[in-house]
């Protein structure tokens, strides 16, 4: 069972099929309590499919395909290339051990439920924590929104692309530490799965070319699934 959890890469190029569960999003009800029993709307559960090359995944559920929780995939940036025995290197051995000027990106998607907030809902959700509900001037065309105390800040960078609201939490090191911080970012897909997946402060410059090359990989998965 923890071998499940490990990341299995293979560099053979035949295809998975897998379905992960989309749904419709549905706002909470109005008045809704913490615990209480919401409906799950079930009945407009669809499972999305997608047909993708084995070696774009290092982790999910079951290897023989089928209905997923959570797939993760790791690319090469820039290119969004697979594992291949050419850039196995980069691909494969620890960061301190990689090619100069490699670093690989993963991103998992996982199944949606209708809960599951859009973007924007998202992040309308975090603004009660903000230092102020007026943003700061970010990098590279982000606003920016601080949360917590010098010494636990937590960064949020947000910028409108042509496809949605990317927006990206970076838990900030303490002042003085020159250290890239570690971000993340969430995002519910069309599909009502979700997409998530880390990268480091100073990567912010190529957040939106990393998200939109993500997302076009997905995009170009789905369609394949979906013309079969």
């Amino acid at each position: 069972m923890a071998q499940q959890w490990n990341d299995q890469p293979s560099l053979s190029t035949d295809l998975v099929a897998f379905s992960l569960i989309g749904a419709p999003y549905h706002p909470p009800p109005q008045g809704a309590k913490c615990c209480g029993v919401l409906p799950e709307y079930e009945e407009e559960y669809r499972q999305i499919w997608y047909h993708v090359p084995r070696n774009y995944l290092v982790l999910m559920d079951k290897w023989d395909g089928g209905p997923q929780t959570l797939v993760m995939f790791k690319v090469t940036f820039p290119g969004f290339e697979a594992l291949t025995v050419k850039n196995q290197a980069c691909m494969s051995l620890p960061a301190a051990y990689r090619p100069p000027g490699c670093r690989p990106l993963e991103f998992t998607i996982r199944r949606g439920g209708a809960y599951e907030p859009p973007d924007d809902v998202l992040f309308n959700n975090a603004r009660k924590l903000f230092h102020s509900q007026q943003p700061l001037p970010g990098p590279y065309g982000f606003e920016l929104y601080e949360t917590g105390p010098v010494e636990a800040r937590i960064n949020t960078y947000r910028k409108k692309t042509p496809t949605h609201t990317l927006v990206i939490q970076c838990l900030m090191r303490r002042p003085g530490d020159q250290h890239p911080a570690t971000c993340n970012t969430t995002s519910r897909l069309e599909s009502g799965n979700v997409l998530g997946y880390h990268l480091y402060s100073d990567q912010l410059e190529h957040a939106e070319e990393i998200d939109d090359g993500i997302e076009r990989l997905i995009t170009r998965f789905r369609l394949q699934a979906e013309q079969k």
